[in-house]
């Protein structure tokens, strides 16, 4: 079976009216995937699904107290503790294992069928909240470039590198 991806999915009613737009925030969700069967293996050799921030700017950015969450009303689900930061224009990826204690898992899971999941600065705001659809296996949820407003889906994904 050959995958077709779907269109490209903006994020407002207004036709491609913002391709090639960069978002606002130093730091964004920039990929993810809500179905990890085969297409990437954490540090255990398991396969779970997995979000991948980047970093917008030329500038290393601490994201020591930021949070991650799949919650609106519980932004703090995982807080970045000290030492963890994204490199000027860097991919920073995230297992969303549902194990806690690790820095680079999440202590929650993303619903293959849809859901949304933030990120918020150390004042709890969101920085970037972002819905996908739901998602086949091994198919991954990504701007159509690094930092842009549009998404598309894409086969296994670009985990850790430029989309």
């Amino acid at each position: 079976m050959i995958y077709e991806p779907t269109q490209a999915i903006d994020d407002d009613d207004a036709t491609d009216d913002d391709d090639g737009v960069e978002s606002s925030a130093d730091v964004v969700v920039n990929e993810l995937m809500a179905d990890n069967r085969a297409s990437i293996f954490d540090g255990t050799g398991s396969t779970s699904d997995w979000i991948e921030l980047f970093n917008t700017t030329t500038e290393r950015v601490d994201l020591e107290g930021w949070s991650l969450s799949d919650d609106w009303t519980v932004p703090d689900l995982h807080v970045f503790p000290q030492g963890v930061s994204v490199e000027p224009n860097g991919h920073l990826v995230l297992w969303a294992s549902g194990v806690e204690g690790l820095v680079d898992h999440l202590p929650f899971g993303l619903a293959r069928g849809g859901e949304a999941v933030g990120l918020f600065d150390p004042e709890g705001r969101s920085v970037d909240w972002v819905q996908f659809p739901a998602m086949a296996a091994d198919i991954a949820y990504a701007r159509t470039r690094d930092g842009w407003e549009d998404w598309s889906e894409v086969e296994d994904g670009t985990p850790g590198s430029e989309n």
